[in-house]
């Protein structure tokens, strides 16, 4: 499991918690990939989570380019 959340300098922890809520909807709503999500201290933390070792590199790849995708998109509904 990886573990990851963005970080915005100036938004406090429920700021970052919603910011981290939608760009989890925005990764996930493309339905390529999916993410989950844990709370560790009160923050809301993505998770990318590959259970068989059957899954080819394609599929990371996949999450790689939504979750790269999806910062400019969440970043851009602060504005």
């Amino acid at each position: 499991m990886v573990a990851f959340r963005m970080v915005l300098p100036g938004l406090d922890r429920e700021q970052l918690n919603s910011l981290n809520r939608r760009l989890l909807e925005t990764i996930n709503s493309k339905r390529r990939v999916y993410l989950t999500v844990i709370t560790i201290r009160g923050s809301f933390v993505l998770c990318i989570c590959v259970l068989s070792f059957r899954t080819h590199m394609d599929r990371v790849e996949a999450a790689l380019e939504d979750i790269r995708a999806s910062v400019p998109e969440t970043c851009h509904s602060l504005a």
